[in-house]
């Protein structure tokens, strides 16, 4: 009897143990979660900030080419 008591003891620490260890994991895979949607979200922040850019620099250079078209060399 005492050897059962024991072994469920021993059980019970191992379950207790490993619930702490997952618990542990699951709030570090929670964090890391958060910092990589931090990061996407700069990405896309970033990614719409070079789209704007880019729209940008299109419409002056088709400016600027209007503008040299209108000069013909002599």
């Amino acid at each position: 009897m005492s050897a059962s008591v024991t072994e469920i003891d021993d059980v019970s620490t191992q379950i207790a143990t490993a619930t702490e260890q997952q618990s542990s994991v699951a709030e570090e895979l929670s964090k890391n979660m958060l910092s990589i949607r931090d990061m996407v979200s700069k990405l896309v922040d970033s990614g719409n900030q070079t789209s704007a850019a880019t729209k940008s620099l299109t419409h002056s250079n088709e400016e600027l080419d209007r503008m040299v078209n209108n000069f013909k060399l002599r």
